[in-house]
């Protein structure tokens, strides 16, 4: 039985709509390409080629991680107002400086023979003491 003529292109964008819907509810490209029948290099083949798919996917995908990262924040407020210690240090490191642990900076140089290096600054704890440097 021959095909017509199209009717590929209208099912395609049948299924573009219905796997924008999706990823509007669940920001998984290989969950919802499974659940509308493709395979996910068909979604990126769609996404590289056709703008507005790129568009409306990445609208989609924002909305969706979005909601997820909704849901995520109020279980951790639930967590800190239920005493879950993780929950706690998780909530203090991220949100007070006091509890945030120690980020180590580096900056970057070149000696004189060309190499590179890389100076390590001390915590600030130890007056005096230079930064140490590593080179290689």
């Amino acid at each position: 039985m021959a095909r017509k003529a199209g009717s590929s292109k209208a099912n395609q964008q049948k299924i573009k709509k219905a796997l924008i819907e999706l990823l509007q509810k669940t920001p998984i490209v290989q969950s919802c390409c499974k659940k509308v029948g493709i395979v996910r290099s068909t979604y990126y083949r769609w996404y590289n080629e056709d703008h507005v798919f790129r568009a409306e996917a990445e609208e989609a995908l924002e909305l969706s991680c979005d909601v997820v990262n909704d849901i995520a924040e109020s279980k951790l407020i639930e967590g800190v107002r239920n005493g879950e210690f993780r929950s706690l240090k998780y909530w203090l490191e991220h949100n007070h400086e006091k509890y945030m642990p120690s980020r180590l900076e580096t900056t970057k140089g070149e000696s004189s023979d060309g190499k590179v290096v890389v100076y390590i600054p001390t915590n600030g704890r130890e007056a005096g003491v230079p930064p140490i440097k590593m080179s290689g």
